[in-house]
């Protein structure tokens, strides 16, 4: 049976990758100059009405991606470390307190509440 990953588990990774997003649509922006660029400078024709419309397509997605990603990091509750500790060790925790519940033990040794033989 897989852990189930709690709720913001991806919070940290979306602060990440959000401003890559940015960086990646100024690429897309710049893309199209340089491809006109090259092709000039080689004494090419080409027609670049469609590198223009992929290049502006692809640079308005990376932003939207971007603003969803910020929006999804920076916002909202993150995981608390026990939950984050309890998916990589496989822990049993308290339900009341969310501390390490040794396994065999009937109540918490924190908080003293009954405790279920439930892994997490």
């Amino acid at each position: 049976m897989a852990a189930e990953l709690p709720k913001g588990a991806f919070r940290g990774l979306a602060k990440i990758v959000a401003p890559l997003c940015f960086w990646m649509a100024a690429g897309w922006f710049a893309y199209a100059p340089m491809i006109e660029r090259i092709y000039s400078s080689v004494d090419e024709v080409i027609d670049l009405e469609e590198i223009r419309m992929f290049s502006l397509t692809m640079g308005i997605l990376c932003i939207a991606a971007g603003i969803l990603l910020a929006f999804y990091g920076f916002t909202g509750k993150e995981p608390s470390d026990a939950e984050v500790k309890a998916i990589g060790h496989r822990q049993t925790l308290c339900h009341y307190c969310g501390d390490e519940v040794i396994p065999g033990d009937v109540e918490c040794r924190k908080c003293g509440n009954t405790v279920t033989a439930k892994r997490t």
